[in-house]
């Protein structure tokens, strides 16, 4: 009696008569195998019209950084989504780096991206583009754009970390908020978020550091204002 079988037999009723009858092979019977289920994502870029590419970063900060585990300017890029024109169709919205400016990819009635839009955000010194955060910040009812940066390229405290903000006219064009419409915030940020934190009824914007440039791995402040 094969041993894969004791399990059957020891469940049976005792006072009966069995024949049990073993297979010609060792080999298991074949199971009919069902599809597989359907995916719940489906790739549609072409379809959408959607491509895009940015070249890596270059970078040293792992070998610059010895306890760093990874190239924190190679995170990116980031992604936001959001109706900037009014359409009220979320456009793509993404991130650059030192040489490259985020890039605002509008939906059309088709559901399909237009031509991206550059926002100059690139200056070829700054940090790498970190997070992104669409929101209405002037409470005008049309999405404005926070623009953070990221990556250890610079030293701490540098303002050339420092987050910008683009303020939307409503109908998709952006421009440069006056240079006090964010306190000094000089930290490579990894994440950041709004929501109304103290319940006065107006969007508060929460910046968290990722890293402190220079001394990894003791901690950043965060900011919420």
């Amino acid at each position: 009696m094969a041993e894969r079988n004791d399990a059957n037999v020891r469940r049976s009723s005792s006072g009966q008569k069995y024949t049990i009858t073993e297979p010609a092979s060792d080999e298991t019977p074949a199971k009919d195998t069902p599809p597989p289920p359907a995916t719940q994502f489906k790739d549609i870029s072409d379809a959408a019209n959607f491509a895009f590419a940015m070249p890596p970063e270059s970078s040293r900060e792992t070998k610059t950084q010895g306890l760093q585990p990874m190239d924190t300017k190679r995170v990116g890029p980031y992604m936001a989504m959001g109706d900037v024109d009014g359409s009220g169709r979320d456009a793509v919205i993404i991130s650059g780096g030192s040489s490259e400016s985020v890039r605002i990819f509008h939906v059309d009635r088709a559901g399909k991206l237009t031509a991206p839009e550059v926002l100059e955000t690139a200056t070829g010194a700054a940090p790498a583009n970190g997070p992104l955060l669409v929101f209405d910040a002037d409470g005008d009812g049309a999405n404005d754009l926070l623009v953070t940066t990221a990556g250890t390229s610079y030293p701490a405290g540098s303002p050339l970390y420092q987050p910008r903000l683009f303020l939307n006219d409503g109908h998709g064009t952006f421009r440069l908020a006056a240079s006090d419409a964010i306190p000094p915030l000089t930290s490579s940020v990894g994440a950041v978020a709004a929501a109304d934190f103290n319940r006065d009824g107006l969007l508060d914007v929460f910046i968290g550091a990722r890293v402190l440039p220079g001394n990894i791995p003791w901690p950043h402040a965060v900011r919420c204002s």
